[in-house]
């Protein structure tokens, strides 16, 4: 079964938080970055010049100079290849970002990084901060290894994301304030990040979050206008897609790869939701 290529985090590295020149690795490895690809980390790509258009899954996104473009971890996107850009990015696994529980419950309430809400783009410029502490982060990779440099660089980070976020959850296309409503969703989503290969039914989620399906269902319309059974066909659905356009997989193995427990099942499913066979979709997508 042929993969979505996927990048892992350098090895060796004083901590797995990096500071990287896109541009300069441009020049040496652009047929692999406009490729597209996953990895197993997340980005906060600064995108200084230019007017790229990247691509995060299917949806191209224009790119105004000075803007920030967060990806989360395991999202298959490319670089454009034929717009030229200037850009850096922050890139850091869950293991920096999420050392102990408050900061795990912090970073995963983000909006930033939670493809729910659709991939999100600020302006650095709509908050001077931004750019005081990514000095700051670009100043403490310079500095040798110490005992105090991991914490440093955490806790600069850990700033830069707030005060991005405030910039996102003060805007009008992100309504979506604190609640309970939104941390079950939140929650939600990252259990069917985890399972949604092996289980396809609310019942199992609501019971691993201690709910009943009517309460899950409840938070999913209010957060996001959707039951969780549509999140759930969503999500399988949208790995589908991946990998009947990225990958030379046969339907069948996709099928089985997907928890599906005949390949009939699983065109009659991509079919309901597409109104498209998986084939006629991938030769359409490959036209």
């Amino acid at each position: 079964m042929n993969q979505i290529a996927s990048v892992t985090f350098k090895p060796g590295l004083p901590q797995e938080c990096e500071l990287i020149d896109v541009t300069t690795l441009f020049e040496y490895n652009k047929p692999f970055l406009t490729t597209v690809h996953r990895a197993e980390f997340h980005h906060i790509i600064w995108f200084q010049e230019g007017n790229p258009m990247h691509v995060v899954d299917f949806e191209k996104i224009p790119i105004t100079p000075d803007s920030l473009l967060f990806i989360k971890k395991d999202i298959v996107h490319h670089f454009d290849p034929k717009h030229p850009f200037k850009a850096k990015a922050l890139i850091f696994t869950d293991n920096f970002i999420m050392g102990n529980p408050s900061d795990a419950q912090l970073f995963e309430s983000s909006l930033l990084f939670n493809e729910l809400f659709g991939p999100q783009i600020i302006q650095m410029k709509q908050d001077p901060n931004l750019y005081n502490i990514w000095n700051l982060l670009t100043t403490e990779f310079t500095h040798p290894k110490d005992q105090f440099q991991e914490e440093l660089l955490k806790k600069h980070l850990q700033t830069f994301l707030l005060q991005a976020e405030r910039i996102n959850v003060n805007r009008k296309q992100i309504d979506k304030k604190p609640g309970i409503s939104l941390s079950r969703t939140l929650a939600f989503k990252k259990l069917l990040d985890q399972d949604f290969k092996t289980h396809k039914q609310v019942a199992h989620f609501a019971k691993l979050l201690q709910l009943n399906e009517k309460s899950l269902n409840k938070a999913t319309t209010e957060t996001l206008g959707k039951t969780a059974k549509q999140l759930i066909d969503a999500r399988i659905l949208l790995e589908a897609k991946r990998l009947l356009i990225h990958t030379n997989t046969s339907i069948k193995e996709l099928a089985y790869a997907l928890g599906f427990d005949e390949p009939t099942n699983f065109v009659k499913f991509f079919k309901k939701h597409t109104q498209q066979t998986p084939l006629f979709f991938k030769k359409q997508l490959h036209a």
